[in-house]
């Protein structure tokens, strides 16, 4: 992730408030982004999406039924989590045309 641009709230907020720990040496994962990502593009490219059922059961656990016409969707990752990496730290990192 370019770290260039400069009073970018994003960016202030992952650094204050995401702690750079040995294990978040290389970056750290967050289903946040890709969440939001969803929501502003869609999952076609991002994520195939498997229709389904979500099971509770009494003990709290959970499971699946495949069905096409199932109310619930799970998604499977179809680009490759460089590109999709890129893809969401690119819009993250960019900075607002001050013209507005």
């Amino acid at each position: 992730m370019s770290m260039d641009a400069e009073h970018n709230p994003v960016k202030d907020v992952f650094r204050i408030c995401i702690p750079m720990a040995e294990e978040d040496k290389k970056g750290r994962m967050s289903w946040d982004e890709t969440a939001v990502l969803i929501a502003v593009y869609g999952t076609k490219g991002f994520f195939r999406t498997v229709p389904g059922k979500i099971i509770i059961y009494p003990d709290g656990s959970n499971g699946w039924t495949d069905n096409p016409a199932g109310k619930h969707i799970y998604m499977v990752q179809d680009m490759p989590v460089d590109q999709m990496s890129r893809f969401i730290e690119d819009r993250m990192m960019h900075m607002p045309n001050a013209e507005i």
